[in-house]
C-alpha cells in the first residue's frame, strides 16, 4: 500500500483530514493565505534553496487543497495534501535540520510521496 492510499484510508476511517490539518497550518484561520508555509515564502524565512523550492511545491500544493476542498471535492483534495504535506516536511528538514540539528539527510521516513 502506498503513501496516498494510506492517507485517502486513514480519512475514510478516522475523520476527514483537512480540517485538522489546516487548523494546524493556518493558525486556525483555514485561510491559505495565513498557511505557515505561505507565510515563510512571502516573508523569506528559508534561506536554503532546495528549501524554498519544496516550500513553494507545498503552498502549490496546499492552495490546490484548499481549492479543491471549497469545491466539495474532498477525496481529490485529500490526495493532492499528501505530496504537499511530503514537500511541507521535506523543506523544514531541508533548512533546520539537515545541516544544523541533526547533521544528517532526511531518512527515507519521509521520503517522497509515492517512493517505496
Amino acid at each position: 500500500v502506498d503513501d496516498e492510499a494510506l492517507w485517502s484510508e486513514y480519512g475514510k476511517e478516522v475523520w476527514n483530514i483537512y480540517p485538522e490539518y489546516m487548523y494546524n497550518l493556518t493558525n486556525d484561520t483555514y485561510d491559505y493565505n495565513q498557511s505557515l508555509p505561505e507565510q515563510a515564502i512571502r516573508h523569506g524565512v528559508l534561506k536554503n534553496p532546495k528549501a524554498v523550492s519544496l516550500m513553494q511545491e507545498a503552498t502549490d500544493g496546499l492552495q490546490e487543497v484548499t481549492r479543491l476542498h471549497k469545491l466539495g471535492n474532498r477525496e481529490e483534495a485529500q490526495r493532492r495534501l499528501v505530496p504537499a504535506s511530503m514537500a511541507w516536511i521535506q523543506s523544514t528538514w531541508a533548512e533546520y535540520l539537515a545541516d544544523d540539528v541533526i547533521g544528517a539527510e532526511i531518512p527515507d521516513t519521509y521520503r517522497n510521496a509515492g517512493e517505496d
